[in-house]
């Protein structure tokens, strides 16, 4: 049985933790596979006549809805139930409902089948979160919170060339992609189960020191959720998530088909293309950490500055767009993905802030799971929600339409969380 001596303790808390965040990177950046394929395989199932765009969109909707609405639900049982059995098992349904997805050739089930795909991928977010809060040492807490961000470029990165090498080598056989990755994510579902029983000993450790410090500072129960919700002002953050989700995850979804169908790239061309949005994403909880560290200690003004570089990018694509349409294919291609990109690459910053920083902030209230849960349930829907309309503004308008869209939004999250900073900062510090 493994024990901390007293001359190790110090340096073996620190490699375990090490070591369970390294598990978390991991089971979460696999997890991307398993949700962001169907957005690469989309243009090959419409083109098989399975369905046409706007149901394409529904199949979307469906994903995130019931994400959005597992987020809220696991948000609430990551504070009663182990982190452990909740990552495990929603990884391994995550591979189950993949293979599902390949094997399926009725319409319909594709909506429910990605809708419980979405369920299970929200079995994890909350429990990572738990852990951070509660199992790690306070010398990796803020390091984990901030590194974590690296595993969604890296999981989207395999999640575009996985199906990109796929479909060269199977012909576009969206089928296939489904398939292998559904396997990949039963495969790491076992690997997290083995990670963790080695460091169940160190888990044990570390939330009995947790439940003493808990003891000690007597404010675990002292506000109910719906209390501290308005008492902190997280509505505001709410509408930060809402605008988040808008931007981020439901322009993600729609990025291949803009290359496939608007500057004629081929699935697996924009697969390749595509992988170019997390290497760019990756520096934007980089950025949103200093910037929040050195200049604002506001997470709700760092939000309002990385919209607002969002918005300025997302003018420049929209400009690109109208003047140069579909001429210079590849090399308007190239130069509205990466504008997009860094559009992405702003709100992935803010999604640090929100979704991370922000619910380290009711650790002692032990809500650090529900406050995550909650704010990401809401940002899911309102991805839900505007990814089927970006799919009806691009059939019935065009892509034109949709690039003002995106820059309205980005315009609207700026100035609404710049009103609102000073409001935040003074509410969360009543927490």
């Amino acid at each position: 049985m493994f024990t901390l001596t007293d001359t190790e303790k110090q340096k073996g808390r620190l490699r375990c933790a090490d070591e369970l965040f390294l598990h978390c990177f991991i089971a979460y950046a696999v997890s991307y596979v398993g949700r962001n394929n169907y957005s690469t395989c989309m243009e090959s199932m419409i083109g098989d006549g399975l369905f046409g765009e706007v149901f394409a969109g529904l199949i979307s909707t469906a994903y995130f809805a019931l994400y959005g609405i597992g987020q809220l639900l696991c948000g609430f049982l990551a504070r009663r139930f182990s982190p452990r059995y909740m990552i495990g098992l929603g990884l391994f349904g995550v591979g189950v409902f993949n293979i599902l997805m390949g094997v399926n050739k009725i319409p319909i089930l594709f909506v429910v089948i990605w809708g419980l795909n979405g369920i299970c991928n929200s079995m994890l977010w909350t429990p990572v979160i738990r852990i951070f809060a509660e199992w790690l040492p306070r010398e990796r807490k803020d390091r984990a919170g901030l590194y974590i961000s690296m595993s969604i470029p890296c999981g989207t990165i395999m999640s575009y060339l996985i199906p990109s090498i796929i479909f060269k080598i199977s012909n576009n056989a969206w089928e296939a992609v489904f398939l292998f990755s559904g396997i990949m994510l039963i495969f790491f579902s076992l690997i997290w189960f083995l990670g963790l029983y080695k460091l169940a000993p160190f888990v044990r450790e570390m939330s009995s020191e947790f439940e003493s410090e808990m003891i000690d500072e007597t404010r675990g129960d002292r506000y109910s959720f719906i209390s501290v919700f308005f008492k902190t002002c997280l509505p505001i953050v709410a509408v930060v998530a809402i605008s988040m989700g808008a931007l981020k995850e439901a322009i993600t979804t729609w990025i291949p088909k803009l290359l496939t169908d608007f500057y004629g790239k081929s699935s697996s061309t924009a697969a390749l293309i595509s992988v170019l949005l997390p290497i760019v994403c990756a520096a934007g909880a980089f950025v949103a950490k200093a910037l929040d560290r050195k200049y604002f200690k506001n997470e709700i003004k760092t939000c309002a500055a990385l919209f607002t570089f969002g918005f300025f990018v997302s003018l420049i694509a929209t400009i690109l767009v109208f003047i140069g349409g579909k001429s210079a294919a590849t090399v308007g291609a190239v130069a509205v993905t990466v504008l997009l990109s860094m559009l992405i690459s702003s709100t992935w910053g803010v999604n640090t802030m929100i979704l991370t920083f922000v619910p380290y902030r009711y650790a002692k209230t032990r809500l650090s799971p529900t406050v995550t849960g909650t704010l990401n349930c809401i940002s899911f829907f309102s991805a839900s929600l505007f990814s089927f309309v970006y799919g009806s503004v691009k059939e019935s308008f065009g892509w034109e339409a949709t690039f003002i869209l995106w820059l309205a939004l980005a315009l609207f999250a700026s100035v609404f969380s710049l009103a609102f900073a000073k409001t935040w900062k003074k509410g969360v510090e009543r927490a």
